[in-house]
């Protein structure tokens, strides 16, 4: 598919500049040294606006995201101890 000037401001709302539409349409998207260049069809934008979803980046996602409630559950007690805590005072100091 051919991203056309057209295609590029439907799709961003604005008109490509520069080697914006030779990015989009680059022969070595996804290659070595063109990892910003190509068409991310899912989300119909230029990958160099919004990236390419490869299965590393969602499995470093969940990843994040796990430690993040692991993190949360550990301490959420001694959250909620200083919430009450601060909710007791009324706000005084």
């Amino acid at each position: 598919m051919l991203i056309t000037e057209e295609m590029f401001l439907k799709a961003t709302g604005q008109l490509p500049e520069d080697d914006d539409l030779e990015r989009c349409n680059c022969k070595d998207a996804g290659k070595f040294g063109h990892s910003c260049c190509g068409w991310n069809k899912k989300q119909n934008m230029p990958v160099f606006m919004v990236g390419k979803e490869t299965k590393m980046t969602i499995l470093i996602t969940i990843s994040a995201i796990v430690i993040i409630i692991a993190i949360a559950d550990r301490y959420l007690d001694q959250i909620i101890a200083v919430l009450i805590d601060i909710s007791s005072k009324g706000g005084e100091k």
